[in-house]
């Protein structure tokens, strides 16, 4: 059984683990400010994308991150000349998705612009890894 499609963070500790495994996998985190919700209007997209992806539970994760409550965490996944900082102050109630991979913020996505997360996840999406299980 599949977990649910948009995974709260409710804690640096989560997130630290988060991150511990955004280098086997790309995580889409949507940040928004407490007194929003995380974007309903990508589910049905996750949703897809969770049941078309091989192995997707492995390869792709969809949190959700309130900021700023990660303000001091996420500053540190940009690059000191990465062209992709995000300005926590300026998130509003617009969308904004953060693609993190290895650590570090490859691509954010910006409304719900299904075109650019499809693309960014087929761009920074990991490699299906053969298993040796017989389930």
């Amino acid at each position: 059984m599949k977990g649910p499609i948009v995974t709260p963070v409710l804690s640096e500790q989560e997130l630290e683990q988060w991150l511990e495994k955004s280098n086997n996998m790309l995580l889409i985190a949507d940040l928004h400010k407490s007194w929003s919700d995380n974007c309903i209007t990508l589910v049905p997209t996750f949703e897809q994308i969770q049941t078309t992806t091989v192995n997707c539970d492995k390869r792709v994760a969809f949190l959700s991150l309130e900021i700023p409550k990660f303000a001091k965490t996420f500053p540190a996944l940009h690059e000191e000349d990465s062209t992709k900082k995000i300005d926590l102050n300026s998130i509003g109630c617009s969308p904004l998705f953060a693609a993190i991979r290895n650590r570090k913020v490859v691509s954010t996505i910006e409304m719900a612009n299904v075109p650019k997360l499809l693309s960014v996840i087929q761009t920074h999406l990991p490699e299906t890894i053969e298993s040796n299980d017989d389930d």
